[in-house]
């Protein structure tokens, strides 16, 4: 039987990893072609499930990365995080899946880090030079490395972009769906509270600036809660902000639009594009000093006007009802270019 094998780091709980738990358990699903899906977990501690608890409703059998069966048959899909591994395969069929193109353009940004080191060797040509050997070879392996993918998927119009841009093809569409608890329910606009939440770990240095400005308002960060705590609190608020990289499709902007909060966003990464993010444009404000008066006053404006504007994130909310099905056909898709 053909196997398709998901990379994924081991009990790590992100968006990305959410992601391809859900690829696994739709192929699973629908059986496309006889294919038979697999998470492949790396860096499994000893004596530790690899299996975050909060991914068991999607797969309850997973195999260790070193366990991948090289076969020529065989299809292993790398986040970007694990490029570094493409090499190790020379059968099997290797493709990335662009779900943050940041991650791998943080890796090889060779100005800034020549830059860094510069500073921290204090001038010391030998040693600076040294360092700066070793950046360069490593920026030339991740490139070569992902010259050695035999196919892309992108998760976001951010990444398709970027892989138009560096020439990399054949490539195929394969976004995400956010999970069936914010799908499955429809949010009501009684009982809201004046509630403006952001999350810490998106953009904080320039939020922090924001919520010194208006302290008056009730800000509430997500962070160590439960997906149940996490949804509740959504569903009782007014508006999120997020001004974080957006290194690819981000999932809290659609999980707070379809909890019934306005959402406003930067204009860094997907929020750039109206593919990716879907909200008007004066919801979209670029995380300058200059602009926190603008975004206090949009906030402001949407905590007291709020039954008038939530419909302004109408559009969005639809397209993010249709996700679901259009990664089934996504999947549909690349499985048939791949082996049929």
């Amino acid at each position: 039987m053909k196997k398709i094998y998901m990379v994924v780091p081991a009990f790590f709980k992100t968006g990305g990893t959410e992601l391809g738990h859900q690829l696994v358990r739709t192929i699973s699903d629908f059986k496309w072609g006889g294919v038979e899906a697999k998470v492949a977990y790396k860096n499994i501690e000893d004596g530790k499930t690899p299996l975050n608890p909060a991914f068991s409703e999607y797969i309850n059998d997973w195999i260790a990365f070193e366990d991948i069966e090289d076969h020529s048959e065989n299809v292993v899909i790398f986040p970007e995080i694990y490029i570094d591994s493409i090499p190790s395969y020379k059968n099997a069929i290797c493709g990335i899946w662009w779900m943050s193109v940041d991650n791998y353009l943080n890796q090889t940004s060779f100005k800034r880090d020549l830059a860094h080191h510069y500073r921290a060797y204090g001038g010391i040509l030998r040693s600076f030079l040294h360092a700066t050997m070793g950046l360069f070879g490593r920026y030339r392996r991740m490139r070569r490395n992902v010259k050695k993918a035999k196919f892309h998927l992108y998760q976001s119009e951010y990444a398709r972009q970027f892989l138009v841009e560096e020439k990399l093809s054949p490539s195929y569409p394969l976004s995400d769906y956010i999970n069936d608890l914010y799908l499955n329910s429809a949010f009501n606009r009684e009982n809201r509270e004046d509630i403006v939440l952001y999350n810490p770990k998106k953009g904080f240095d320039f939020t922090k600036k924001i919520i010194e400005k208006a302290p008056a308002l009730h800000w509430v960060a997500i962070r160590d809660m439960s997906n149940d705590e996490v949804f509740d609190l959504l569903n009782k608020s007014k508006v999120y902000i997020d001004f974080g990289s957006h290194p690819g499709k981000d999932r809290f902007p659609r999980e707070a639009a379809m909890s019934g909060c306005c959402v406003i966003t930067g204009k860094r990464g997907s929020a750039r594009n109206k593919v990716d993010v879907n909200i008007p444009e004066k919801y979209k404000v670029k995380d300058e000093k200059e602009n926190i008066n603008q975004i206090i006053s949009l906030i402001t404006d949407l905590l007291h006007n709020y039954d008038d504007r939530i419909d302004d994130f109408q559009n969005y909310r639809s397209q993010i009802i249709g996700e679901k099905e259009q990664f089934k056909k996504d999947i549909s898709r690349f499985i048939k270019e791949l082996f049929i």
